[in-house]
């Protein structure tokens, strides 16, 4: 039986590190896929829900195209 927790010296084995890890990842994702449809119902129009997209760093995970914005006036 494969142990979960630390070995004798106090050492987390390297398989516990790697699927910690990948989890934090797929929640991390989660999370952001999450958001976009938060953010797209808060927004004024279309144009809004770009640029808030954008300056949240979630333009990618709507599928949009990585693009300067010109700032407000």
């Amino acid at each position: 039986m494969a142990s979960v927790g630390p070995n004798v010296d106090g050492d987390v084995p390297p398989e516990r590190i790697l699927k910690s890890h990948e989890a934090e990842v797929a929640a991390h994702h989660l999370a952001r896929r999450r958001a976009v449809p938060v953010i797209a119902g808060r927004a004024i129009d279309a144009d809004d829900c770009r640029e808030l997209l954008h300056m949240l760093g979630l333009a990618d995970v709507a599928g949009l195209p990585s693009i300067e914005i010109p700032p407000r006036r």
